[in-house]
């Protein structure tokens, strides 16, 4: 979900309301989000209230990503947005890969658990490709990383096969 957001967490805001809208469209139906971590967590983060946040706690089941040591997270830094090194160490080294209700196990937010990817994290680009025009964030990365390419909705690749 991209836009020409002005204010720190009018992108959340927006994210919830958006969900928010599709359960009047198909009350019946079950809603999967994948999003970033601050997104899926229930209490607000950088001063502003996250998009999980804007949903029904009834009908929420919130997971924090996490991973082996090392790795790429798509994010927004001091450097600029893009893919830097980052994610969410697990508390358990070597934990096997899945999904773990308990919010104890959670590195850094308040959510429901975890899901552990127990491999290092690899960065994907925006599923939608780079919004027009880049937000400064993105022109200070690619400043900052001048061999990295932009992605398109062409790169977008799913168990190593490119769609």
């Amino acid at each position: 979900m991209e836009g020409p957001w002005t204010a720190v967490g009018e992108r959340d805001e927006a994210m919830g309301h958006a969900l928010l809208s599709l359960k009047g469209k198909r009350p019946k139906d079950l809603i999967l989000v994948l999003s970033g971590n601050v997104h899926a967590m229930e209490a607000p983060l950088f001063g502003f209230n996250t998009a999980a946040m804007y949903l029904p706690r009834q009908e929420l089941l919130s997971l924090e990503v996490t991973n082996e040591r090392g790795g790429k997270s798509w994010i927004s830094a001091r450097d600029g947005c893009g893919a830097l090194p980052g994610g969410v160490p697990d508390k358990v080294k070597n934990r096997p890969y899945g999904a773990y209700l308990d919010p104890s196990f959670a590195p850094v937010g308040k959510v429901d658990g975890i899901l552990a990817l127990g491999v290092p994290l690899t960065a994907s680009p925006p599923a939608a490709g780079e919004q027009t025009p880049l937000p400064e964030c993105r022109i200070k990365f690619l400043s900052l990383h001048p061999d990295t390419k932009t992605p398109t909705a062409d790169d977008a690749i799913t168990d190593g096969v490119k769609k």
